[in-house]
């Protein structure tokens, strides 16, 4: 069954939409801004995966993305062709045919079986040139803003995790005002450098830096005394990715979810195990348990 006609400025386009991205594994991306960029489906929610953008129209979504390789767009196009459509044509001609050997990032997708053809072609091809299966879960350079927010957890989450990764970090400097940071994940040395956070304790300015081995390991010798060690568990639920931290050592008993977002104020779907929120609460910062650890919080 196609997609129903969203035309228009349907008071349930934001609901619906959300379930029909989160249904392919897509990341739901709302934002209130969306509203005034899309005259046809009036709605806040956009979706994104891996370099795709994901944007309703009328009854299809449009997907514009880095590409497929012809091999793999072609192997879409034996199971799917009618309904993952190559540069939205109506024809629906191969992509071979179509862009003579190039690759194809346009398609007009008319129904969920699609869609969700299509999000999983993209997530095997890019597993596929990630072999390391941390490589997807590392920290990349950048600078920005960290849109953030912080959960306790409730049992259930174990059951979903997608990959760990062990982590060591210390602090160059603790101060909220301008946090240095050096960590060390699944072997990978990253630096990152965070400003205070808004009154909310959701957002605040951040940039990363990758670092050799050696380069970190020089770091975390001038670093402050206490430092964190903790497992990170990502999982994916319903378009986002949550990271689940274990701690370890003076903080072992202490298991927190962060979720990111691109947008403050986004929408998304808590997962049952997500517990209450600590957003802004500063002895959850991991700057702050590293001065006080979980296990000495009931102390006088």
């Amino acid at each position: 069954m196609g997609f129903l006609n969203r035309a228009g400025n349907d008071p349930d386009n934001d609901a619906i939409l959300a379930q029909e991205l989160a249904l392919a594994g897509i990341e739901v991306i709302s934002h209130e801004l969306f509203r005034k960029e899309n005259s046809e489906v009036v709605t806040s929610v956009r979706g994104h995966l891996h370099g795709w953008e994901f944007v309703r129209s009328w009854r299809y979504w449009e997907a514009k993305g880095p590409g497929l390789d012809v091999e793999t767009a072609e192997a879409l196009h034996a199971s799917h062709g009618h309904s993952v459509r190559v540069d939205g044509h109506g024809g629906c001609p191969s992509p071979r045919e179509h862009f003579k050997g190039l690759a194809c990032g346009y398609y007009h997708i008319d129904d969920q079986e699609g869609l969700n053809a299509l999000a999983s072609t993209i997530q095997q091809l890019v597993a596929a040139n990630s072999p390391d299966p941390g490589a997807a879960f590392a920290e990349s350079n950048s600078v920005g803003k960290e849109i953030e927010r912080k959960f306790l957890v409730k049992a259930g989450w174990r059951e979903q995790i997608e990959h760990s990764a062990v982590i060591r970090q210390g602090y160059l400097n603790s101060n909220p005002e301008r946090t240095v940071r050096v960590r060390v994940q699944d072997g990978r040395g990253v630096l990152t450098i965070k400003g205070p956070s808004d009154e909310s304790g959701e957002e605040c300015p951040e940039m990363n830096k990758q670092l050799t081995l050696e380069e970190a390991n020089f770091m975390f010798a001038l670093c402050e005394p206490g430092g964190i060690d903790k497992t990170r568990h990502f999982i994916r639920h319903a378009g986002h990715l949550f990271e689940v931290d274990e701690f370890q050592g003076e903080n072992e008993g202490l298991v927190v979810a962060e979720i990111s977002f691109k947008t403050k104020g986004e929408d998304f779907t808590r997962p049952e195990w997500l517990g209450e929120e600590v957003t802004g609460q500063a002895e959850y910062y991991n700057s702050s348990l590293a001065k006080r650890p979980y296990k000495h919080w009931g102390a006088a």
